[in-house]
């Protein structure tokens, strides 16, 4: 199955794996987590396999990419460990695709060896033109808002409502588990009970902790604001023809810490030595800082 990249493009979305999903027939992704930077699981010929690696094998421009850290196979399927790092595409820079390839019978096998019992996806990244040089800008920005308490999804008590229910608990004798620490209205019960505190004080500070609300999704998130910037040219003659571009992405979580940060570089030149020898030179790396804390 092949598709080209310029179809597949989601604005907002930095990974190419994300974009292949309804895509790409019997290619399945699973999204474990909602945090920024996590990549999701992609399986192409089932999840049968008892151990090991159930990746697939990724080829770019004719040549095998490994993942970016080198995992043992007891936590190469753990997908808190795995997703959280990237997979071997996650520093390529979807603006810099043209097209890909997914290979998932015999024929992978034949081309890849072993390697590829889990199917191969193959990328083809974008070359010079023949003509004058092209400068190109492209920038995405998305926006992703906090919650909310006065959202709809969302119905949680107030103080004065958790307060109330601590009165019905207590009214109908409740007992707590032994090894609950016990705070608030029922701290303050036990304090009366046992006469620390006489009925008036007891009273204040039932009125104070009715009125103690906090706004914990204004403290712990934020509205995130996240933008991808892409730069590149290309050009040539009939002999030399180049590629060359710079990308920056910003993924801001709606945690207050969480962000992922990426830089690109990419540059492919091809020289055309013979008319039946061509040589490629081709360059790709990336930077990438994550925080999940």
């Amino acid at each position: 199955t092949s598709v080209k990249a310029e179809d597949i493009m989601i604005p907002g979305v930095n990974s190419i794996d994300q974009m292949l999903e309804g895509r790409i027939p019997d290619l399945m992704l699973t999204t474990n987590s909602g945090e920024v930077g996590v990549v999701p699981r992609l399986r192409i010929r089932g999840t049968s396999t008892l151990v090991g690696n159930r990746e697939p094998l990724w080829v770019v421009n004719g040549v095998v990419v490994n993942d970016p850290v080198p995992l043992d196979s007891d936590v190469l399927n753990d997908p808190d460990y795995v997703n959280r790092i990237g997979n071997a595409i996650a520093g390529l820079n979807p603006q810099d695709i043209q097209r890909i390839d997914v290979l998932k019978d015999a024929a992978a096998t034949t081309l890849y060896g072993t390697r590829a019992a889990n199917g191969v996806i193959v990328i083809t990244t974008k070359k010079g033109h023949v003509g004058k040089p092209v400068v190109r800008y492209n920038m995405t920005t998305t926006y992703k808002r906090r919650p909310r308490y006065s959202d709809r999804k969302i119905d949680l008590m107030n103080s004065k409502e958790r307060i109330d229910l601590s009165r019905e608990l207590a009214a109908a004798s409740y007992l707590y588990p032994s090894d609950m620490s016990i705070v608030g209205y029922e701290y303050l019960l036990q304090q009366l009970y046992a006469g620390v505190i006489d009925d008036e004080q007891f009273a204040i500070e039932v009125k104070k902790l009715e009125n103690n609300n906090t706004d914990w999704f204004d403290i712990l998130t934020r509205d995130a604001y996240s933008h991808s910037h892409t730069l590149n040219v290309s050009g040539g003659s009939d002999i030399i023809r180049y590629y060359a571009s710079l990308g920056y992405d910003r993924d801001n979580g709606v945690s207050n810490t969480t962000y992922t940060e990426r830089y690109t570089v990419a540059a492919k030149m091809d020289v055309q030595m013979t008319p039946k020898m061509l040589m490629a030179i081709k360059l790709n790396g990336n930077v990438q800082k994550k925080n999940h804390l």
